[in-house]
């Protein structure tokens, strides 16, 4: 289970690429409380507490963007491995197969 602690965030971090994310909007009735409570908490005006909200948001939002890129590095190179691990078996089970076909003919060519 993972929980996250993001206030406010929109995302899934198994599934949704943080590079589609788009911006909360801070400037919104439903964040009213919040900024209320940092314009007297820091004595900011409006503007500055949706700037230092977007900061902190983005700052986030980068944060996941390198956790989500690293994964998908991850990822690709696992897929080649098992596709490399794949290749290699199947070399072998052809190289195995021709050496019992030889084998056969071998052994038809000295029954003559």
């Amino acid at each position: 289970l993972t929980v996250d602690h993001t206030p406010f965030s929109n995302h899934n971090p198994d599934t949704a690429d943080p590079n589609l994310e788009t911006a909360p909007n801070y400037a919104g009735p439903e964040f009213e409380i919040i900024r209320e409570g940092l314009r007297h908490g820091y004595h900011k005006d409006d503007q500055q507490v949706i700037e230092c909200l977007l900061a902190a948001w983005q700052a986030d939002r980068t944060s996941r963007i390198a956790v989500w890129n690293a994964r998908k590095e991850a990822d690709a190179h696992a897929a080649e491995e098992a596709e490399e691990i794949c290749r290699v078996r199947d070399e072998e089970e052809e190289a195995v197969a021709n050496e019992v076909a030889n084998h056969e003919r071998q052994k038809r060519k000295g029954q003559r």
